[in-house]
C-alpha cells in the first residue's frame, strides 16, 4: 500500500463518493425500480406519466426546442432558457459536429446551449446509443416556482461493510458502501423524454 493513515482515508473516502455519485446518476434516471433498485425517470417513463417525444430523425436544435416548446404548452416553462437539457457524450459529439451553415463555424450543439439554460452531458446516466442508425435519447427537465421535476431521497449514513476475509491470501481488504435512496417524480409536466435521435 502506497498510502496509510489519513492519506489512505482520504482516497478511500475520495474514491468511494465518487462511485456513489456515478452509480446515483445512473439509478436515478435508468434504474429498474427491481431487485433493490429504485425505478429511474427514463425507465419509468410511462409509469410516472413523462411526456415522450419520438423524434426519429436526426438530432438538431428544432427537436430540442419542438419539445421545449410542448413544456411551455403544459404551463411548466416560461422560456427555452428555464429548461435543462441532458444527453449522451456521443450525442454532444454529433451535435458539435453539425455545422449549421457552411463557413459559419456555428454548429447545432452552439444553438443549443446558446439557447436553454443548461446543457449537460453524461455518459452513464442515459444508455449509449444503439441501433442502425445509432439512436440516442435525451431529457428536458425545469424547475417552476422553486419546486424540482424529481427528487432523490437518502436514508441514513452510508453503510460500509469491511471484508477482510475473501482476499486475505493477497493481503488486499474489501469495502463494500450500501446506500438507502430511493427516486420519485413530483411533477412528470416538468420532464420530457426524446427518444430515437439520431
Amino acid at each position: 500500500m502506497k498510502q496509510s493513515g489519513s492519506e489512505l482515508e482520504r482516497a478511500i473516502r475520495r474514491d468511494a463518493n465518487s462511485a456513489i455519485s456515478v452509480e446515483l446518476d445512473r439509478v436515478a434516471f435508468l434504474g429498474s425500480g427491481s431487485s433493490g433498485e429504485p425505478l429511474g425517470i427514463v425507465a419509468g417513463q410511462s409509469t410516472y406519466g413523462i411526456d415522450l417525444n419520438v423524434v426519429n430523425a436526426a438530432a438538431d436544435y428544432a427537436a430540442f426546442r419542438a419539445s421545449a416548446v410542448e413544456f411551455m404548452g403544459r404551463n411548466a416553462a416560461a422560456s427555452l432558457k428555464d429548461v435543462r437539457v441532458l444527453f449522451r457524450h456521443e450525442l454532444l459529439n454529433t451535435l458539435d459536429g453539425a455545422v449549421i451553415e457552411v463557413g459559419s463555424g456555428i454548429t447545432e450543439y452552439d444553438f443549443i446551449s446558446r439557447r436553454f439554460g443548461s446543457v449537460l452531458s453524461t455518459s452513464n446516466a442515459l444508455e449509449a446509443p444503439s441501433g442502425s442508425p445509432l439512436e440516442s435519447k435525451a431529457v428536458l427537465t425545469t424547475t417552476t416556482g422553486g419546486v424540482p421535476p424529481f427528487v432523490i431521497g437518502l436514508w441514513g449514513a452510508v453503510d460500509v461493510i469491511r471484508d477482510p476475509y475473501s482476499s486475505a491470501s493477497s493481503g488486499a481488504l474489501k469495502l463494500t458502501f450500501l446506500v438507502t435512496t430511493d427516486v420519485t417524480v413530483i411533477r412528470p409536466a416538468q420532464i420530457g423524454i426524446l427518444s430515437e435521435l439520431q
